[in-house]
């Protein structure tokens, strides 16, 4: 090899010994490079894979919140049907034919939403329900905003489911 000096101005910092580069250590290098490059080239492709996972995620979340939507609008829809109802038989101390012809065929809507939000509900119970104190924070942090839709949608379907059956009962007592 060859002896050298590395030097900044005015001083030298190192002595280097400087060898001529031959076929083997070319191979050398690309063996001790080989590794780095294959890492590399790992990490780009788990690059790649986390982006489309988050797109994934983002894509999710826009479907879901689209059927929450489509969901509590038939929800809300048969709540303010059978209120409606109910305020109107309130008023007239009666169920009349025309008033129950309106919300007869909401039973088989409202015990569907019913049991869809008594599931969803219990669902989140029993995740809550695990032993493991950070799996019951990072549950609720994930999912809080599906955890008071869900309560609410249920209150509001048990709301509706009741004042239907009241309106069924005072037709029945009627009839």
């Amino acid at each position: 090899g060859s002896l050298g000096s590395v030097m900044v101005p005015g001083r030298f910092l190192r002595q280097a010994r400087f060898y001529s580069v031959n076929a083997a250590s070319k191979a050398q290098a690309a063996a001790s490079i080989g590794p780095a490059l294959a890492m590399v080239g790992l990490q780009m492709m788990l690059s790649e894979v986390s982006g489309l996972v988050r797109t994934n995620l983002a894509v999710t979340s826009q479907v879901l919140t689209a059927i929450r939507k489509d969901q509590w609008a038939e929800l809300t829809g048969l709540v303010a049907a059978i209120g409606r109802a109910v305020d109107q038989a309130r008023e007239i101390e009666s169920v009349p034919p025309s008033l129950w012809e309106d919300v007869v065929g909401s039973g088989a809507l409202l015990q569907k939403q019913l049991e869809l939000y008594q599931g969803n509900v219990r669902d989140h119970v029993r995740q809550i329900g695990r032993a493991d104190a950070r799996s019951h924070r990072e549950y609720l942090q994930t999912n809080a905003e599906a955890i008071v839709f869900d309560a609410y949608a249920l209150l509001s379907s048990v709301k509706a489911w009741t004042g239907y059956h009241a309106l069924r009962a005072a037709r029945a007592r009627a009839a």
